[in-house]
C-alpha cells in the first residue's frame, strides 16, 4: 500500500472557525480548543469544523482493500487506475502484492498472453475476471479529517492488514492529534 501526493486544505481556516459557535468578535487560531472540540464522540457535532480540513491523496491498494473503502460514501475517487483499459499494459508481478501466489500470477501472466496472440472478446473477459484480489491500482481520493476520524474508529482493529496502514498514514498526516 503507498500514499502519495498528499494536499491538506483548509487546516488553519477550520481550526479559526471551530471558534464560531461562541464568537462575538474575530476568531482566531486556537489548537487546545480544536484539540478539545476534535476528541467530541463522534457524532455529537462539536467535532464538525474537522469536515473543513480537506484531504487529497493518490493511494495505491489491493482490490480488497478498495472494495471496503468504497463504502464511505463521503470520500470521493477523483479519478483511478483503469484494468479495462491497462491490463495489457501493466506488468504482472509489479501489480499483484505479496499475498498473490506465484500460480496465480503465472495463470494470469498466461491469459494475458493468449490474448495478446487471439484478441477475442472471450480471451479478454477470461483475462479480466480471473485478476486476483491482491492486484493493486492507484486512485486518487479526496476526503476530510471529519470522514479519517470516523474510518479510523471503525477499522481499528481490522483483519485486513491494509487497513492497519492506512490507520498509521492517518497518524503521520494527523501532526496535531485531532485524528487519533
Amino acid at each position: 500500500m503507498k500514499f502519495d501526493h498528499l494536499e491538506i486544505s483548509g487546516y488553519y481556516d477550520s481550526l479559526r472557525a471551530s471558534g464560531l459557535p461562541h464568537s462575538v468578535g474575530e476568531v482566531s487560531v486556537d489548537l487546545k480548543r480544536g484539540r478539545r472540540l476534535a476528541s467530541a464522540p463522534t457524532g455529537s457535532g462539536h467535532d464538525c469544523f474537522l469536515k473543513g480540513i480537506g484531504v487529497g491523496v493518490d493511494i495505491t491498494a489491493s482490490q480488497t482493500w478498495w472494495l471496503q473503502f468504497m463504502r464511505y460514501h463521503f470520500a470521493e475517487i477523483v479519478s483511478s487506475q483503469s484494468k479495462m483499459h491497462s491490463i495489457l499494459n501493466f506488468h504482472i508481478n509489479v501489480q499483484c502484492n505479496d499475498y498473490v501466489t506465484g500460480n496465480t500470477r503465472n495463470e494470469l501472466q498466461r491469459l494475458k498472453n493468449i490474448h495478446l496472440v487471439e484478441q477475442s472478446t472471450d480471451s479478454f473477459q477470461r483475462l479480466i475476471y480471473n485478476i486476483p484480489m491482491g492486484f493493486e491500482l492507484t486512485a486518487r481520493i479526496t476526503t476530510n479529517f471529519l470522514q479519517l476520524k470516523t474510518i479510523v474508529k471503525q477499522r481499528k482493529h481490522h483483519k485486513l492488514s491494509e487497513w492497519d496502514m492506512f490507520i498509521e498514514w492517518v497518524r503521520q498526516i494527523d501532526k496535531d492529534n485531532l485524528i487519533t
